[in-house]
């Protein structure tokens, strides 16, 4: 599914609303446990969500390496990117 970078309608529906956009923001002073006690509310939020995939898909469509988005953080954003690539290689050769 590709999601335009300018249709933002989705966002409106999502459950990440203000009063929790903190658990989805890096902080760099947060210690590692804290990082993955924040993601993990952040991810709980996230599957209920019922935009969540288009979330994801936004963001890795904008290649975004920070935060928590459609339920994953960057390192699991990058690594969803890589698998697809490597998909879409074995396919087209």
């Amino acid at each position: 599914m590709s999601v335009s970078a300018t249709d933002l309608g989705w966002r409106q529906l999502a459950r990440c609303g203000e009063e929790s956009a903190h658990l989805f923001i890096v902080d760099r002073r947060e210690t590692k446990g804290q990082r993955t006690s924040r993601e993990a509310l952040a991810k709980v939020l996230c599957s209920a969500c019922p935009v969540a995939e288009r979330c994801l898909e936004y963001a890795l469509e904008l290649a975004e390496d920070q935060g928590i988005w459609g339920g994953r953080n960057a390192a699991e954003r990058d690594a969803l990117r890589r698998a697809r690539t490597a998909g879409q290689d074995r396919r087209s050769a």
